[in-house]
């Protein structure tokens, strides 16, 4: 935790000062050497707690860059940690103010910024997460030493994305992200949102039951209605059930994948014949991430191709389209023939590929099939 007040020390060239430059320097030396411990030891305080772990979860701590650790129970966390959640987990972060974080599988966050200040009820808190699901339960009361619980006085709560600010002026609300959306979907509360590039204008505020996705380089779009069995979806991939135990169990997954096809069965009910970019924009606008909504585009019967040209006109990741739909069962000969076609490079296919856990041998025979089965339409005779 770090101070809300900064201090400013101005050194007067005054007769008095003069009388003793080795006195002053020494009193100066110590003053300063104060104000750094207490910076350090502010620096250090612990901004909040790992209170559920349930699968393997990392975290890697501010002070030691790069290193991943197997996190626990009862771990302390501090301004700067990155928490990391692997196929199958979920996690939860309770912050010193009281604020509740929880984390689905496959996510990434890390609280950028923590300054609380209790007595004075003043918090200014970041939380930066590049990918994943995200539900944040922010605490509308402050509770000091000694005293009544009380409003907080000063509040800034902001959620950041690679495409989105999100400022939080309610309770509860989730976050998806991908490399190219966000989507917040509000239960409790107000969350304003805006895209996160100060040259794109404009942001509109959310309240109970309404959701909105930012793109990149976009406003965020048209408000819709956060609907029962998506809100059901959101809480069970995040939030620990009741008695969880400390490894997934198949009940959970069973009972999320219904929740999961629940929505993408309202999804499907747009109509017959949707265009494949009207089905992946509902999926975006339903809080799914690129994966499930990879299931409910195929699940419609639209062809990996054209799956590809659709994504891309959502603006979602090539890669992240790549990654998807190998993990949803595609074959990779189809997938990345259908990538090259569209253009993505070959470097950014290997990539995605071995994100989705492909072997190298495995990804250079693709190629080599997809060469053979292109080449004699690009190499084709014009003519005798």
């Amino acid at each position: 935790m770090k101070s809300l007040t900064a201090l400013h020390i101005v050194i007067s060239r005054t007769p008095f000062v003069k009388f003793s430059r080795n006195m002053t320097g020494r009193m100066l030396a110590a003053i300063v050497m104060v104000f750094l411990f207490a910076g350090y030891a502010s620096a250090a305080s612990i901004a909040g707690t790992m209170s559920f772990v349930q699968g393997t979860v990392f975290v890697m701590k501010e002070t030691k860059r790069n290193i991943f650790v197997q996190a626990s129970v009862g771990d302390k966390l501090a301004e700067g940690d990155i928490i990391k959640t692997t196929k199958g987990s979920k996690a939860q972060v309770t912050l010193g103010d009281g604020s509740v974080i929880h984390i689905a599988a496959n996510s990434q966050m890390q609280l950028k910024q923590y300054m609380v200040d209790r007595n004075r009820a003043e918090r200014k808190i970041v939380v930066a997460t590049t990918e994943g699901k995200l539900r944040f339960v922010v605490s509308k009361v402050v509770k000091a030493a000694a005293t009544a619980e009380s409003k907080w006085k000063t509040s800034e709560f902001t959620v950041e994305t690679p495409t989105a600010v999100a400022g939080i002026q309610g309770t509860d609300f989730v976050v998806t992200v991908s490399r190219g959306h966000t989507n917040v979907a509000v239960f409790e509360g107000y969350v304003k949102i805006g895209n996160a590039s100060y040259l794109i204008k404009g942001s509109i505020t959310l309240s109970a039951n309404q959701s909105s996705t930012v793109k990149k380089d976009e406003t965020p779009s048209e408000v819709k209605t956060v609907t029962d069995a998506q809100k059901n979806l959101m809480q069970l991939e995040t939030t620990k059930q009741e008695q969880a135990s400390a490894t997934p169990t198949a009940a959970e997954a069973a009972e999320i994948q219904a929740a999961l096809q629940a929505v993408i069965d309202e999804i499907a009910k747009g109509g017959e014949g949707q265009k494949p970019e009207d089905i992946i924009a509902a999926a975006l606008a339903a809080g799914l991430n690129v994966n499930q909504t990879m299931q409910a585009t195929i699940e419609q019967g639209v062809d990996i191709a054209a799956v590809f040209a659709a994504a891309e006109k959502e603006g979602v990741d090539s890669e992240d389209t790549i990654q998807s739909l190998i993990e949803q069962g595609q074959p990779l000969d189809m997938v990345i023939k259908a990538a090259t076609e569209a253009g993505v490079s070959k470097e950014a296919i290997i990539k995605a590929a071995e994100d989705a856990e492909i072997s190298s041998d495995a990804i250079n025979d693709s190629f080599e099939k997809t060469v053979i089965e292109v080449e004699p339409q690009v190499g084709s005779p014009s003519g005798p």
